[in-house]
């Protein structure tokens, strides 16, 4: 029998807490992006150059349940949409998102344009987003050690911020590459201010750089290997590797290795009809977390619908 205990959730709950007061001290605070897995049957989420690509209006809801089993872990949901202009050149668009963890929740909307052009053998495709974001900070769940705490006293709470995203996208029939960059202003969110000195948390910019192509096996088979390179500002560069399996073009399977958390994800997508499609993931992680909770579950809804009647010769498997 193994001698060795799992901590009580009051211990974990302490464990966090105390974690979120030693952030709060600090001078500056990086925060990075929500946590996806299914971005690979929605680029949109991280490349705002993909809108209108597939030629037909998608709508997309996510909702991702982290670290099942800790308390306060995040808890992630994103519903999406965009589609092309009857040009086929210029793609709309937008996305809501909320994003907590612990004691904060962070909001957002961002719109969406695109421009495509053609290019070489496939189409290069320009994405610009731009909107707001809201973070809001419930103090009732925080019990400080220091009850004449001054963050506790005044509770600040930031104020809405804009928020802007750009990206370029290449691809052709079987083929790939996109490169994004977000918040490009790098939000600001001022807490409070203590002697002169300001403690803050900032958003800071990210860079994206994903890339896939299909390989046909068979006439039932089709391999799907993909990599995203993901680089924060003045951070180390992490990455995942994905592969997929489409399967007699209806239900995708596959797994993918993310370098930053030591994670692998299983996943799979099942094309209900031509208009409706549901996915799900789940992951382990290899680090001391995998402890404390029994994985992360992503839950995906998409609907398509051609608008304009558009007939493509050849679907676009991402």
């Amino acid at each position: 029998m193994n001698s060795q205990r799992r901590p009580g959730k009051h211990v974990l709950m302490k464990k966090l807490l105390t974690i979120l007061i030693l952030l709060s001290s600090l001078t500056v605070l990086g925060q990075k992006d929500a946590l996806y897995y299914q971005y690979m049957f929605n680029p949109f989420i991280l490349n705002p150059a993909y809108a209108g690509v597939p030629q037909v209006l998608n709508l997309h809801v996510v909702d991702r349940y982290q670290w099942i089993g800790i308390p306060g872990a995040p808890k992630t949901l994103t519903v999406s949409g965009h589609f092309p202009l009857r040009n086929q050149k210029v793609g709309l668009g937008g996305y809501l998102y909320s994003d907590n963890y612990g004691p904060i929740m962070d909001y957002g909307f961002m719109g969406n344009y695109s421009y495509r052009v053609n290019f070489w053998e496939g189409k290069l495709s320009f994405g610009i987003q731009a909107g707001v974001v809201k973070r809001w900070i419930n103090w009732d769940v925080i019990d400080m050690p220091d009850l004449d705490d001054v963050y506790l006293m005044t509770r600040p709470q930031p104020g809405i911020s804009p928020d802007v995203n750009f990206g370029v996208l290449y691809y052709e029939e079987d083929f790939f590459i996109g490169l994004s960059t977000k918040h490009l202003l790098e939000i600001t969110f001022n807490d409070i201010v203590i002697k002169g000195n300001k403690s803050f948390s900032a958003l800071q910019r990210h860079l994206y750089l994903y890339h896939g192509w299909m390989l046909p096996i068979n006439n039932r088979l089709l391999f799907k290997p993909e990599i995203l390179l993901k680089y924060v500002l003045a951070e180390d560069v992490y990455f995942d590797l994905n592969a997929f399996l489409l399967i007699n073009k209806t239900i995708w399977v596959g797994a993918s290795y993310r370098h930053h958390t030591r994670s692998v994800v299983f996943l799979t997508e099942l094309n209900i009809n031509r208009k409706l499609k549901v996915g799900y993931s789940w992951d382990t992680y290899l680090g001391d977390v995998w402890d404390y909770n029994i994985g992360t579950h992503e839950f995906m809804l998409s609907y398509t619908l051609n608008i304009y009647k558009v007939w493509q010769r050849h679907p676009l498997y991402f």
